[in-house]
């Protein structure tokens, strides 16, 4: 949607992602990253500033990519996304929460290992049995 605003968050994963499938089948997954400000004290000094919650939606592949790269609490995650706000009622009580509904999620590699995988399962350099761009040949020789 166009008329939302785009956010860029980087913080900690605050619990592991939760990952479901909508009655058709798309799968959709859900989670929450912390994330402080750094600010500086009276005297100069460094410090953390209050944290700040945000709750991140993510669906189809890129869900299913989430639920197998976020593994631990505490990672390191930035999204890029739009940001929305729910809005419901409980017990007669309006409530609303902001949203990030992600476009892009990435582990923050500092404080990661990560071994990409292509979308079949398949880890390595070679390009899959039968890819028509590239073939083992094509993989040895130099590209200048």
């Amino acid at each position: 949607m166009a008329d939302l605003p785009h956010i860029v968050m980087t913080g900690g994963l605050v619990a592991l992602p939760e990952l479901r499938f909508t009655p058709s089948g798309k799968a959709v997954i859900n989670f929450r990253l912390a994330g402080k400000k750094r600010v500086r004290d009276a005297q100069g000094q460094w410090a953390d500033g209050a944290p700040i919650y945000l709750n991140v939606t993510a669906w189809e592949a890129l869900a299913e990519h989430c639920a197998e790269t976020l593994i631990r609490p505490g990672q390191r995650v930035t999204v890029v996304g739009n940001l929305a706000q729910d809005h419901w009622e409980k017990d007669g009580v309006k409530q609303s929460k902001y949203v990030i509904e992600a476009d892009t999620v990435s582990v923050d590699l500092r404080f990661s290992n990560y071994e990409e995988k292509r979308t079949d399962g398949t880890t390595g350099t070679r390009p899959p049995e039968g890819d028509p761009w590239a073939s083992p040949k094509q993989m040895d020789e130099p590209p200048f």
